[in-house]
């Protein structure tokens, strides 16, 4: 099962639904890239530009899971890109990522393996995946699926 916790790392990273991580406030002076950050500074990750990093991630655009695994494809590869964080980093990332990551694996291999999902024939537009800027980013458009039982 790794290609399918890779397929879902990539969509995590694709994502980013979470774009911008609610503000924190520096509580000392800290140097961090050359910047000088002051205490009581203002920081906002933005997790969205960091997952779409050409830097990082080369071809950031692209939807490839591949890239989370090793050079055999048989394993997650280890450690994971520093430039991946769905859940933010240090202290403050989500308590409830572990729990997320389960449930993310055990809904979409349920789906997976139940049914066949592929985008509506009758459909006259191509499928866009830009998102849009809300709170959380949300899909431009919902798309109509053909969804079938896999026999």
């Amino acid at each position: 099962m790794p290609y399918t916790q890779a397929v879902i790392m990539e969509i995590l990273r694709k994502s980013s639904i979470a774009g911008l991580i609610a503000a924190h406030q520096a509580r000392r002076p800290a140097k961090w890239e050359g910047l000088d950050i002051q205490k009581g500074d203002w920081l906002i990750q933005n997790i969205y530009s960091v997952h779409h990093s050409k830097e990082s991630w080369g071809d950031p655009e692209n939807f490839r899971p591949e890239r989370f695994l090793t050079a055999d494809e048989t394993a997650i590869q280890k450690p994971l890109p520093e430039a991946y964080i769905p859940f933010s980093v240090g202290r403050r990332s989500c308590p409830g990522e572990l729990f997320a990551k389960n449930i993310l694996f055990l809904f979409i291999t349920t789906l997976f393996q139940n049914f066949t999902f592929s985008p509506d024939s009758k459909a006259q537009e191509k499928v866009s995946l830009e998102p849009r800027w809300a709170a959380t980013l949300i899909p431009t458009k919902f798309y109509p699926l053909e969804v079938s039982k896999r026999e």
